[in-house]
């Protein structure tokens, strides 16, 4: 990905992610945090579970680690991010 005002990314070969994918991914963290999303998901998978607790469906640990996955996605993301943004407050301050 490479445009006047942004940055390159280099993805393997073989990534299944593409140029607009990560625009779209960018769009989202535009909205809300990833810690946000990743409060919701567990949020919402909780309440789920209290609720359902009785009559899980047959595909739930399919499920759950799809959550698993997601969670643990917005974690690392969210790790990400904060240190580009410390890199970015770095760059933009005045050296002495």
């Amino acid at each position: 990905m490479d445009d006047s005002k942004g940055k390159s990314i280099f993805l393997p070969q073989n990534s299944m992610l593409t140029e607009d994918a990560v625009k779209y991914l960018d769009d989202i963290f535009d909205y809300s945090s990833p810690e946000e999303y990743r409060e919701t998901l567990i949020e919402v998978y909780q309440v789920y579970i209290m609720h359902e607790h009785q009559s899980l469906p047959q595909e739930f640990e399919h499920m759950a680690a799809h959550l698993y996955f997601l969670i643990n996605f917005f974690k690392k993301i969210g790790i990400e991010m904060k240190g580009v943004e410390r890199e970015t407050v770095r760059d933009k301050e005045p050296h002495t």
